[in-house]
């Protein structure tokens, strides 16, 4: 196998040491030498030829002394430089050592074979060297990208080295001062220090190892999170030192935290869901029962009255599910365009009325491209949770404030809602000068039944039930306080890209014994399949009950001509309402259906566009929009 010569570079002004050193290496094992006389002709040379080594005298005709060293390594800053001295100029070789030179020999003096190793080892160390580089610049960049920094420090003289890193992460300039313990001291938070200074300087035992979390202020004032882990330091005089990894972890904690809020939310909104059902169903039976036997009495009976206050009672129950749906994120309520500044102007309208003298408020309400597609009502409800939030926060009187506006999302907005993925969002923001709110308890205003208020000043459900309506309508909300310094809470919603009108048509017009028609009701509650026959029948229907999806689907294969209708409840236990409705469409494709379910969510409205249902209905049944819904399916 044949070996790859070594090229050599030979910057020699004196003829006689240049053909000695020529002669010398071509007795050794595959040179091939290049001879320059100046600094000028190497500098062109250089950029088009390649070399494995540069022997250089430093005395050239164009140059002299250290700057020739300078000046061939800022050409070839990877080529390995061997420096060529006379006797008197010994101590200028040795400064270009300290430059970066691999070595340097005195002429006159030279042995082959030393020669020749000197110029094999400088190659292999100048290689070392460029790795060693390479593999420092790989790690800053690894630094930079998982902000991890690095460190040593010396625990007799309290000196830092950090890595460019700690300085970045700090909000230093790197190298920017030498760093210490002291200056290092100065940028912890002051609550922090005294456990810091335990870990950088206390005994952790027979391993070394440790591990801290604290805060750090940076040189613009942020406060950032820290992780810092240390093991002890070899040879620093019996384990005095210690190495360690400085990590910035705010926005990991901030993930952190958006996650298991997401998921704490979504435990909730999923027990919350299961509850509205249950009590939805109960709610169906209680107002329906109760509305039918009110409606056979005869006027001026008392029990009339008595049955007016159950509806009374279970209508306010039904709101506050229609509540706990809504801080879960599990309601979808009838969308439509709304101008949202008439909303707010309304709100505030009714606000002045009932709030304290010695609150003033204060409105800022842009009136043009507020347009939101929602629920009015649920715009309404956060409009007032959020004042009313606010001035009960200001119990000794003071401002509050309101503001509406559509804003277009920049990039200094986008880094700080990273949520808002639209171009153009309505703001809502509504700022008191009450007591605030202290850090702990920033992070769980919107939990449900959290409170800082005494006990009967309050639910605990108001900005929960804000933070599941703006969630639902896909915005976000957020609130920035201080104890002493009020709240501002600012709610994002997308804006409408036009006017589309209502989402839906109301079905309008007199309520009229129909023509006939025969339906099948589905409900595993025997009681609201009863219901629903007691409500459809004065109506000129018939209407035959059934409380489980399996005999209604071996009912209707006896003899699918028989019904025109098929009502089902959506969550059954032998067979969801929806594989139910499937079924009956394969022996009867034609067949119209109404879905019901005591919660209407994501997964309920899919399955009904899926399947294309005739429509889709919500407990408590409301009578006259059942038998609406069931006149205009029909005719």
């Amino acid at each position: 196998m044949s070996i790859m010569p070594i090229r050599v570079l030979l910057i020699e002004d004196s003829l006689l040491d240049a053909v000695l050193a020529i002669e010398v290496l071509k007795g050794g094992p595959g040179f091939q030498v290049v001879h320059k006389q100046t600094l000028a002709e190497v500098t062109a040379f250089l950029a088009a030829s390649s070399f494995d080594v540069v022997l250089l005298d430093l005395g050239l005709p164009d140059s002299e002394g250290l700057a020739t060293a300078a000046s061939v390594m800022q050409w070839g800053p990877a080529l390995p430089i061997i420096i060529l001295t006379g006797n008197d100029d010994d101590a200028a070789a040795r400064q270009a050592i300290k430059l970066g030179a691999q070595d340097y020999l005195v002429k006159g003096t030279i042995v082959p074979d030393l020669f020749y190793r000197s110029i094999r080892y400088s190659i292999e160390r100048k290689k070392a060297e460029q790795a060693l580089k390479e593999s420092e610049a790989i790690l800053r960049r690894s630094q930079e990208i998982a902000h991890i920094g690095s460190w040593r420090f010396y625990s007799d003289s309290q000196e830092l080295d950090w890595s460019q890193e700690v300085f970045r992460i700090l909000g230093m300039e790197p190298g920017s001062r030498p760093a210490d313990y002291q200056l290092f001291r100065e940028r912890v938070h002051p609550d922090d220090r005294e456990a810091v200074d335990r870990f950088y300087f206390g005994d952790e035992g027979q391993s070394g190892a440790g591990e801290i979390v604290h805060r750090v202020l940076r040189a613009d004032g942020t406060i950032r999170t820290i992780r810092e882990k240390k093991e002890r330091a070899e040879g620093t005089g019996g384990g005095n030192g210690w190495v360690g990894t400085f990590h910035d972890i705010t926005d990991a904690l901030a993930l952190e935290e958006k996650y298991f809020h997401a998921q704490k939310m979504e435990a909730i909104g999923t027990l919350a869901g299961g509850i509205a059902h249950d009590f939805n169903n109960i709610l169906t039976s209680i107002l329906g029962y109760a509305d039918l036997a009110r409606m056979a009495m005869d006027d001026g009976v008392p029990a009339q009255e008595d049955l007016a206050q159950v509806i009374i009672a279970a209508t306010r129950a039904k709101h506050h599910v229609r509540q706990i749906l809504d801080f879960s994120r599990k309601s979808e309520n009838d969308r439509q365009l709304v101008a949202t500044h008439q909303i707010v102007l309304e709100a505030l309208r009714l606000l002045r009325a009932s709030l304290p003298e010695n609150v003033e408020i204060r409105q800022w309400i842009a009136t043009r491209n507020t347009t939101v597609l929602c629920d009015p009502s649920r715009f309404h409800q956060v409009v007032m949770n959020l004042c009313t939030n606010a001035y009960q926060a200001m119990p000794q009187g003071g401002r509050l404030e309101v503001r509406l506006e559509p804003v277009e999302v920049d990039p200094a907005l986008r880094s700080r809602y990273p949520e808002l993925v639209e171009n153009a969002y309505l703001r809502l923001m509504v700022i008191d000068t009450g007591h605030g709110i202290d850090p702990e308890a920033l992070g769980r205003v919107f939990d449900p039944y959290y409170s800082t208020k005494e006990t009967g000043q309050g639910t605990g459900l108001g900005l929960s039930v804000v933070h599941g309506i703006v969630s639902q309508l896909g915005g976000t909300v957020r609130v920035d306080s201080e104890p002493g310094r009020g709240a501002c809470f600012s709610v994002y919603l997308p804006l409408a890209a036009e006017d589309r009108g209502t989402k839906e048509e109301r079905i309008a017009g007199p309520l009229e014994a129909s023509g006939g028609g025969n339906i099948l009701y589905v409900d595993n509650e025997e009681a609201i399949a009863v219901l629903g026959k007691k409500i459809l029948e004065p109506y000129g229907y018939g209407v035959t009950c059934c409380s489980s999806g399996i005999d209604a689907l071996t009912l209707f294969a006896r003899d699918p001509s028989r019904f025109d209708l098929v009502i089902s409840d959506y969550s059954m236990p032998q067979i969801m309402g929806t594989r139910l409705i499937s079924e009956i469409r394969r022996i009867r494709p034609d067949i119209p259906t109404i879905l019901v379910s005591g919660l209407i969510d994501g997964n309920v409205v899919e399955s009904g566009q899926v399947l294309a249902i005739d429509a889709i209905l919500e407990k408590p049944l409301d009578k006259e929009i059942l038998a609406r819904t069931v006149q205009h399916i029909l005719g």
